[in-house]
Formats: C-alpha cells, structure tokens, sequence
C-alpha cells in the first residue's frame, strides 16, 4: 500500500502536468507539427511516467511510455500526430486523470477496467505503426522558439519527510545519476552525440521531477538548468564545450551529494549555499555563452542576476526519513 503522502504528491503532480499535457495536444490538433508543443507533451508524459514509476502504478505508467513514444517520433519527424491520434492521446490523457482521482490502491483500477486498458493501449500502439506522411515545416507552420527564463533557486524542504518517499528519491538519483555520469564523459569526445544529449535531457528532467515532489528546489533548479542545456544543444542552439562539461559534473556532485546526505539538508545547504548559487549561475550561462555583450552590458547583466537572485528558503524542521529516502532514489 502506498503511503498517503506519496499518494497526494502524485495527484498533485498528474494535475498539474495533465493540465499541460491538455493544452499542448489541442494546440498539435491545430499544427501537428509545432515543436514547442511536441517537447511540452513529451515532457508531462515523461514527468508523469516518472511519478507513476516512483509509486509502482503499473498502468499509468505503460499508458505513459507509450504516449513518450509517439510523442518523441512525432518530434523526429517519423510519424504526423493527426486529428484521430491527437484524440487518442486525450483518451490517454483522461484514462491517466481517472486513474490518480481514485481512493486507496490506484492499481485496483486496473484490475476493475482491464478491457479499457487493453483497448487504449492496442489504440496508443496504432499511432506509431500508422502509415502517415509527415509534412515539411513552412514558414506558415513553424514554431516560434520561446526563450525559456530561469527560475530562481529557491529550497522548500517538507515539513514531514516520509523514509520511503526519500528511498525512492535516492533510488532514481543514483539510476539517472549514471546516465549523467556516462553521458557527460561520451559528450566531450562527441558533444553532437543526438542519443546521448536525448538520454541526458531525460535523466536531468526525471531527476527534477523527483526533487520536485520531495521540495528540494536547490535540486530542482540544478536538473532544471543542465535540462535546458541539453535541450538547446539537441536544438543546436549550442555546442557543450569541454569547459560547459564540467561545469555539469559539478551540478551532478551536488546531486549526489544531496542525495547521500544522512543528516539534515538544511544544515548541508547552509554549509554549501553560496556553491549551489555560484552553479547555478554558471550552468545558466553555459547557454547564453555565445551571445556576445559589451563589457558594460555584460556587468550590468551579472550585477541584475545576483540583485534579484532569490537566496533559498530554508526550512529548519524538516527530516522525516522516508521523504529522504524517496528523494535519493530519484
């Protein structure tokens, strides 16, 4: 049986991204082939994937995998998201919706609607073997690229820190810890490498999106800021230089360093607060670095960025285990 608290941090997470989801599918009914929408909905569905892996919800999760995948072929021009796809993925989407609004044991719902899922999944399938062309992008049609604005580090840490939850947390930062590891040392010899930049953008997303759900925004906005960055180097908006790579080691250091941390995260940060900041800062820059500056506007630059920088707010009564021990996993 799952614990309650996971449970509603979970409701909570599919809430929010279905939401998204919702929003990016109806926007590709229009233009299937909107690249800002594609990512969006690739990423809800990743997030949610994560959330339900995290949770052992079976079903929510194959439902998930699947609609990643079509979603990620979509983005590689393999396949056209129609109009009768798009309704399927809402169908997706509501199936996931349904399955979180239950009471108790979510898996239940599985065995009490087990022809639905079959069904969905046989319709989810389809999508991908589906004999569709794929439309050139024209000038009509193309997405404009929304500049993304990072957000200010800010540490939030549960008041009750459930052992299991921090367990799992540790569990899916050492599994998406490796990738990175692996990942970042195959890009200095290949920094155009599309399998290892996608492999990274998902391990730093699902390592934010466990962070997320325990309030450990420090974590959250580190993963955050080396997704982006994997996210414009896979766009070609930049080429991770030797440099940008370790300064992406440092930000999976701290990863682990907070996940393998047994005593109190409040007195870690405190200790380590001004390095979190620092990294921060350095791994948003790694994708602004080749837009050139004047030296002036440069310093008027860095001096906004530490003015309206928002320090971390901690809180001191913290530290239930199992909270802890979810967010190491991740």
């Amino acid at each position: 049986m799952v614990d309650t608290s996971m449970l509603d941090l979970f409701k909570m997470e599919v809430e929010q991204q279905a939401a998204l989801l919702n929003e990016s599918l109806l926007a590709l009914d229009q233009n299937p082939v909107a690249a800002e929408h594609l990512e969006a909905a690739m990423r809800a569905s990743h997030s949610i994937k994560g959330a339900s892996r995290l949770l052992g919800i079976e079903s929510v999760q194959q439902i998930t995998h699947v609609m990643e995948d079509c979603l990620v072929s979509a983005q590689a021009g393999d396949l056209l998201l129609d109009s009768a796809a798009v309704d399927v993925l809402l169908r997706g989407m509501d199936t996931i919706k349904e399955i979180a609004e239950g009471d108790g044991d979510l898996n239940l719902w599985l065995g009490e609607n087990q022809s639905a899922f079959d069904k969905l999944m046989a319709e989810l399938g389809g999508i991908k073997s589906a004999d569709r062309d794929v439309p050139v992008e024209t000038e009509a049609n193309s997405p404009v690229a929304v500049e993304a604005t990072p957000a200010d580090v800010v540490m939030e840490l549960a008041d009750s820190q459930d052992t299991s939850m921090l367990e799992l947390f540790r569990i899916e930062c050492d599994l998406h810890g490796k990738v990175l590891a692996d990942g970042l040392l195959e890009l200095e010899q290949n920094p155009n490498s599309a399998d290892w930049l996608e492999q990274l953008m998902r391990a730093s997303h699902s390592i934010k999106g466990a962070a997320r759900m325990v309030d450990v925004d420090p974590v959250v906005q580190v993963a955050h800021a080396m997704e982006d960055n994997f996210v414009a180097a896979q766009n070609g908006e930049l080429v991770l230089s030797a440099d940008d790579i370790d300064v992406m080691l440092r930000g999976l250091d701290i990863i682990n360093e907070v996940a393998v941390c047994e005593g109190s995260l409040a007195d870690w940060f405190a200790g380590r607060k001004q390095d979190v900041i620092q990294l921060v800062q350095a791994l948003v820059a790694i994708k602004n670095k080749d837009i050139a500056q004047p030296p002036a506007a440069s310093r008027m630059a860095a001096t906004t960025a530490e003015d309206t920088f928002a320090e971390p707010d901690i809180c001191l009564d913290i530290q239930d285990p199992s909270m802890l021990d979810l967010f190491r996993i991740e």
